[in-house]
């Protein structure tokens, strides 16, 4: 049975990779068409396999903030997390992002009390789809890893899960198409939070 949910931030609850992408374009001087194509989720490889120019935390996020104006969460999002927490559930986000942003971003959407752990990028050596930020979520939550279900986007989230056999559920509206999702293992798919609400509740 269930008793822990742990969600990916970008891609899942907040949409947010246009101001992502816009980002990087800017720091790098390319088309932001260019960055959608070549993007990594992985972004400390996608910086170095595309030689990104280095910039301070600082200076990133500063950058990320002008142009995140259109970076809201996607519909149904806050209702769908307080009625996972209302039925009592652990919640943790597992995020490749910085914390800073992360916690910038909480405040902003008013969520800032929701989630019982957050694991951002740097809480880790490797990111995704390396499963150590799941396995630091667990603890944190202090759940085991039958009683916990991740919640993704991208491929690199299901191998992660994959990675330490947590169950799964893949989300059709961010970065990767379901099909992507879907290759790993035949991943279950939903198109909305009622339909992810429906499906937690029945593992």
């Amino acid at each position: 049975m269930v008793e822990s949910v742990i969600h990916d931030w970008d891609g899942v609850l907040n949409d947010s990779m246009n101001a992502v992408f816009k980002t990087y374009s800017i720091v790098t001087g390319k088309p932001i068409e260019y960055i959608r194509k070549v993007y990594n989720p992985d972004w400390r490889k996608f910086e170095k396999e595309a030689n990104i120019p280095k910039l301070s935390d600082t200076e990133w996020h500063r950058i990320f903030r002008e142009q995140s104006s259109d970076a809201k969460l996607f519909t149904g999002a806050k209702e769908y997390i307080k009625k996972i927490k209302v039925d009592g559930y652990k919640t943790a986000l597992v995020t490749s992002a910085g914390l800073p942003r992360v916690k910038n971003d909480l405040r902003g959407y008013n969520i800032s009390d929701v989630f019982d752990a957050i694991v951002a990028a740097e809480d880790v050596k490797e990111l995704k789809p390396n499963p150590e930020c799941l396995r630091i979520a667990v603890r944190r939550l202090g759940s085991n890893i039958p009683e916990c279900v991740f919640i993704g986007d991208t491929k690199e989230d299901a191998l992660a899960a994959k990675g330490i056999d947590m169950k799964f559920i893949g989300v059709g509206w961010g970065y990767h198409p379901p099909e992507v999702i879907r290759s790993v293992d035949g991943n279950v798919i939903v198109n909305n939070f009622d339909e992810l609400y429906r499906v937690i509740k029945k593992l």
